[in-house]
């Protein structure tokens, strides 16, 4: 086999495979919020569609790294110091929270079904994007900083339908900004695992 032929055709392939997730992630994103818009949904079919969506979107993202030919390590599922991943995510979160308590903002109260759902939203966005974004954006830009600054800005962008608040796309694009210079300085042992739990305790106390 010709190795410069087969790298440029995976190369070519990562390209459209990039592109064709972000479109897709956009196209979800916009259904959901047409759905809540114009079909008067009970809470229960609410939470029903958000799950379903997510769990949609769990299954796509691998989908997609199979197609890239990336390994569950490559897109940082690492199964290495876990304690330690889980431990860096309460961490991260703890900094976040210090910081939010000092501008008067307090947590609000829980239930079971948040605590399940912010779980699978904070797993499905950081293996989406601090795992195969930013991994297909590395190899295709070949620069770390530029790659974390590009998956930041995707990220931001993204929560934009969602709050049509810049104020949160901004703060949505810091904590992208973060957790991407984490994930890439510490590669080898910070993964999903510490963003997702951090993501979801963020997202459960907010």
């Amino acid at each position: 086999m010709n190795i410069t032929k087969y790298n440029k055709t995976l190369f070519n392939k990562r390209i459209i495979i990039l592109i064709f997730s972000l479109l897709f992630e956009f196209a979800m994103t916009f259904f959901t919020i047409h759905i809540y818009q114009y079909f008067n949904l009970t809470i229960v079919e609410k939470r029903f569609l958000q799950c379903s969506i997510y769990i949609l979107f769990i299954f796509f993202t691998f989908l997609m790294m199979k197609l890239s030919e990336y390994t569950f390590e490559e897109i940082g599922l690492l199964k290495r110091k876990l304690l330690l991943q889980v431990f860096v995510g309460f961490i991260i979160t703890g900094i976040f929270i210090m910081l939010l308590l000092t501008m008067g903002w307090r947590p609000h109260s829980l239930t079971l079904y948040s605590t399940f759902s912010f779980l699978l939203v904070g797993f499905s966005e950081e293996l989406f994007s601090r795992g195969l974004i930013l991994k297909l954006i590395q190899d295709l830009v070949t620069s770390n900083h530029l790659s974390v600054f590009i998956q930041a800005i995707i990220f931001g962008l993204l929560h934009f339908p969602i709050q049509g608040n810049i104020g949160q796309v901004i703060f949505a694009f810091l904590m992208a900004l973060i957790y991407g210079a984490i994930r890439v300085e510490f590669s080898d042992t910070i993964g999903i695992v510490t963003f997702t739990v951090s993501h979801w305790l963020y997202n459960l106390l907010l």
